[in-house]
């Protein structure tokens, strides 16, 4: 009896593993029969691959092409290419209020992101309107010393001065002096990380005074991308992983030990500093405010409060975020200017009419006084936007059109800044050139294009911390021009990774202007 036992459930066994087996390929027929030719999206054109597999566009991102192979794509096949089963890109910029609208959900893309817990929402992951603007007030409603909007990123400018000054005196003193070629890639990231750790934190992780990649934080927040993109663009597959044993695997937290370990030390530093000493730190952030007393003291005041865990995700979220991108902003704003000898001569006669007496230019005085420079910025920030990544948003009820197609209600539509900043209609046949005067246009010129720009996101979800990124990128460039002569050796290549772009070996030489 046992061995009969035994012997059915080896032969049962077999069987039910031979239909399984024989049912997968049906299986994987059907799915390429309905995406192709039954799927909602099905009348629009797009790559074979990419229409019936998320590995096409996972695939591109790696080799870092997705946003080039993406654009030339729209240039075969018109404003609206399918680049995953259920995903659209959009070129056309003018659908860029259509698609980001206030009501706009975020896609599952998004959801296998997070910081700390794996668990923990911030502005950034949330998927629906409702969640977002509720994450959103502490970091900006009007509480505390600083908000993200324009009036309370001035009251930044004497942090950002220390910062700028700091920056200039150490390349002057490490390769003005000495003649030694340097490489502004990488200083420009010690200067923003910098930056950005005291704007969000209250205090500099100290990448500028030591000269060096501290424990080797940006190359970490460099590679931990790649891993996170492509959980993004599988992220059916990621969502299943997360629901079996393999979790705590397969969800991507920001946990490497280098980035936690610099995080962590300022974070609790910081917790620490304002709890022994309020009144003396309250002084100190009258001059210099962070956005982690910000989100404190509105909690303290129970007007938007967030519990332990979402606000140290909140705060590491605008840490980790934040530095990145504006880094690579500043980096393209200075390839773009030294690569050209006639932009940098008429940028640097520009500035070089400013006041000498000014120790730094506020930045209302460069917007007022400068405008060939704030134009070259401008250019710079929409030719090569420092996230040059899919932003899938899911098309609300009832559905809309594009290029005379319908798109049902529920699908992935995205808008990359890399292409709907090239978009012709809008920036003209010349979009692929860098030509700052095209920023100098009539009033409702300038309108135009500052209302269909995507570099920093766009409606609800624009970036909070656009303002304190413009801060930095209309201020120090400005200085370092203004205090140095600089000729370019190696104006650097652009690096896709991840969702992120930025650049590697800007190598000039510089020389301290005798008048400064």
């Amino acid at each position: 009896m046992a061995e009969w036992y035994s012997s059915s459930f080896v032969e049962g066994a077999k069987t039910t593993l031979g239909v399984l087996i024989a049912c997968l390929p049906c299986c994987v027929l059907y799915h390429i029969i309905y995406s192709i030719w039954w799927h909602p999206l099905a009348a629009f054109p797009g790559p074979f691959w990419a229409r019936i597999t998320r590995l096409w566009i996972a695939w591109q991102n790696y080799q870092g092409k997705e946003a080039i192979t993406i654009y030339e794509l729209h240039k075969k096949f018109g404003p609206a290419v399918r680049i995953t089963p259920t995903m659209l890109s959009v070129s056309d910029a003018r659908k860029l209020p259509e698609i980001y609208h206030r009501n706009a959900h975020k896609s599952a893309h998004y959801s296998v992101v997070s910081f700390e817990d794996g668990e923990s929402d911030n502005v950034f992951t949330i998927g629906n309107p409702e969640g977002h603007a509720k994450l959103r007030k502490p970091a900006a409603r009007p509480v505390g010393l600083i908000q993200y909007r324009l009036t309370d990123a001035k009251r930044m400018e004497a942090s950002m001065d220390d910062r700028a000054t700091q920056f200039v005196a150490r390349l002057d003193e490490e390769f003005g002096q000495t003649g030694k070629n340097v490489d502004l890639a990488q200083w420009v990231n010690y200067l923003v990380y910098d930056a950005i750790s005291d704007l969000v934190l209250g205090e500099p992780v100290g990448f500028v005074g030591q000269g060096t990649d501290i424990g080797g934080f940006i190359q970490a927040l460099e590679d931990v991308q790649m891993l996170s993109a492509f959980q993004r663009r599988m992220y059916p597959f990621w969502r299943w992983l997360m629901s079996t044993w393999l979790a705590p695997y397969a969800t991507m937290t920001v946990e490497d030990d280098t980035m936690s370990r610099v995080f962590d030390e300022i974070y609790e530093k910081r917790l620490q500093t304002m709890g022994m000493d309020s009144e003396k730190e309250s002084e100190k952030d009258s001059e210099g405010a962070s956005l982690l007393r910000t989100i404190l003291e509105t909690q303290a005041q129970e007007l938007a409060p967030l519990d332990t865990e979402s606000t140290k995700s909140e705060v590491k979220f605008h840490f980790l975020a934040g530095i990145d991108v504006t880094a690579a902003a500043f980096q393209s704003i200075l390839v773009y200017i030294l690569s050209d000898g006639e932009v940098y001569k008429r940028v640097v006669g520009e500035i070089d009419s400013f006041p000498r007496e000014v120790r730094v230019a506020r930045q209302t005085d460069i917007l007022n006084h400068c405008p060939y420079y704030v134009a070259c910025v401008q250019e710079a920030l929409r030719l090569c936007p420092p996230a040059p990544n899919i932003l899938p948003r899911l098309v609300s009820r009832p559905g809309m059109e594009i290029d005379g197609r319908h798109v049902p209600s529920g699908m992935e539509i995205s808008c990359s800044p890399w292409i709907v900043n090239r978009d012709p209609s809008l920036y003209g046949n010349d979009a692929e050139l860098f030509r700052p005067e095209r920023w100098l246009g009539t009033l409702e010129e300038r309108k135009l294009l500052t209302k269909y720009s995507e570099t920093f996101g766009y409606g609800s979800r624009t970036c909070l911390g656009k303002d304190l990124a413009m801060l930095i990128l209309y201020k120090v460039p400005f200085q370092f021009l203004r205090v140095f002569d600089v000729e370019c050796l190696q104006c650097g290549r652009f690096v896709a990774k991840g969702g992120l772009g930025f650049w590697k070996d800007i190598w000039v030489t510089i020389s301290r202007k005798p008048s400064i």
